[in-house]
């Protein structure tokens, strides 16, 4: 019987820890058109919050997204340590037809920029963002969502991407 007994518990320890994180797997991504970009050429990438990367779900100016409050800048850093933020660039997308769309019928957002400098580049963001479960039938709780994204263009050996950019307020992983 107390066999049995560990064998349920052990059981019942692996569905949380594979069940649950299902449950909330919606994250803050960033992913390039391209991860080679030649030094003045343009680039994109695409912001979404999304289960798969591929597989965009909620633009930041659609109707059907699920938090209020959104804090999301979203940075381009030069081994130069120059800095530039293209937040403001970043239109309504349509990733299936590839093509800037009305913000109800988007799934994506999209931005275009110019590769200013040598060597790695790093596209970082911070994705901050308050939603009430009230909104989705669920008791009136405030649920707050803190990511970092980055992700790299030109990947070389030349220490940039090994910088921290998220602060002190989110777990980064660095090489």
């Amino acid at each position: 019987m107390k066999k049995k007994k560990v064998m349920i518990f052990v059981l019942s320890v692996i569905f949380i820890f594979t069940a649950l994180p299902a449950a909330f797997a919606h994250k803050f991504v960033l992913y390039p058109d391209n991860f080679t970009v030649p030094q003045g050429g343009t680039a994109g990438v695409y912001w979404t919050y999304t289960e798969v990367i591929g597989t965009p779900e909620y633009s930041r100016w659609g109707t059907d997204y699920v938090y209020r409050e959104v804090d999301w800048p979203v940075e381009v850093v030069y081994k130069d340590g120059t800095i530039s933020d293209i937040t403001d660039k970043f239109e309504p997308y349509d990733f299936k037809t590839k093509t800037i769309v009305a913000p109800e019928a988007s799934d994506s957002d999209h931005a275009r920029f110019t590769i200013n400098g040598p060597g790695t580049v790093v596209i970082h963001g911070n994705f901050r963002g308050m939603m009430n479960t009230s909104d989705f039938g669920g008791p009136d709780m405030d649920v707050h969502s803190i990511s970092h994204v980055k992700t790299f263009l030109n990947l070389t050996n030349d220490g940039v991407a090994t910088k921290r950019l998220g602060g002190s307020g989110v777990l980064e992983v660095v090489f």
